[in-house]
């Protein structure tokens, strides 16, 4: 006698693959017509605390495995502010690597990329792992006023920096600072 129950189970085992990529195959397009909810329903799942746990943990153990990725991880992205000079990441994942094994950053207490030149961009030869206290201390300009109509803070740049640098800076108040 025939069984359905078992010829479906049967047939599901041995077009395993084909049921996958059948199901993979309509979830992709579902997925591009349907963005918006997807997203929503995604940012929804994320704000679950379980979820933000889970995530955290997992990233936890990432950057315990892979510490120099820590710095790919969107720190480092092209700096476009207008107060600065367009600087450049052309640091790729294994670049993070080698400088990280290069400067021996495992041993730091706390790392921090710096850029050797502030001038130039962000390039193997122009970046070390250098300790966090020591990269600050290089600060490139000192906050002299902040303007409480606009929020604009002047700037005063330390003086052993090159010209072309400080001419980038635009030291004019929008709110009434002179």
């Amino acid at each position: 006698m025939f069984n359905q129950k078992e010829y479906n189970k049967k047939w599901k085992i041995e077009n395993k693959r084909h049921i996958k990529e059948y199901n993979n195959k309509y979830m992709r397009i579902w997925k591009a017509k349907n963005r918006e909810y997807v997203n929503m329903k995604e940012r929804e799942r994320r704000k679950r605390p379980e979820v933000k746990l889970q995530m955290q943990e997992t990233q936890r153990e990432y950057f315990k495995k892979y510490p120099w990725m820590k710095w790919n991880a969107g720190r480092y992205r092209n700096n476009t502010r207008k107060d600065r000079l367009n600087i450049k990441n052309f640091l790729k994942k294994e670049d993070y690597k080698y400088l990280w094994f290069r400067d021996k950053a495992y041993l730091l207490k706390r790392p921090s990329l710096d850029r050797i030149n502030p001038l130039k961009n962000y390039t193997l030869k122009n970046c070390r792992f250098i300790e966090l206290s020591e990269n600050s201390k290089r600060i490139r300009y000192i906050i002299i006023h902040c303007c409480p109509k606009c929020g604009y803070r002047k700037k005063e740049f330390d003086k052993s920096y090159p010209k072309e640098f400080l001419k980038t800076v635009n030291d004019k108040c929008k709110g009434g600072l002179e």
